[in-house]
């Protein structure tokens, strides 16, 4: 985009006219945001170590099964979980023997 050039949202000279804010009222005005930042984290964290557990205990099953090698079958189980239909893999064996993996030679 030749001759466009950036424009910020506000010009330097407008923080000289922004209100300041006393300490007390920082703290009113970010705690809300950090609560909902928090919630999500918590929220975040929960759900990561559910779908983890879920993973490890596929991949357990998976590897024994399977007769492939923990690692690849976490690999795969973790992917899937995280919605992706194939993993890429440089790992023949594992790719022969977990149907979400596959080997990128066999694909060049």
């Amino acid at each position: 985009m030749a001759g466009r050039r950036f424009q910020p949202h506000r010009q330097i000279e407008d923080f000289d006219k922004t209100p300041a804010l006393h300490a007390d009222e920082i703290g009113e005005v970010l705690e809300p945001a950090e609560m909902g930042i928090r919630g999500f984290v918590e929220t975040t964290k929960k759900t990561a170590d559910l779908v983890l557990d879920e993973a490890v205990s596929v991949a357990l099953v998976d590897a024994g099964r399977l007769e492939c090698d923990f690692a690849d079958s976490l690999i795969a189980a973790l992917n899937c979980a995280l919605g992706c239909a194939t993993t890429a893999t440089f790992d023949k064996r594992a790719a022969s023997r977990l149907e979400t993996m596959y080997a990128v030679e066999d694909n060049l």
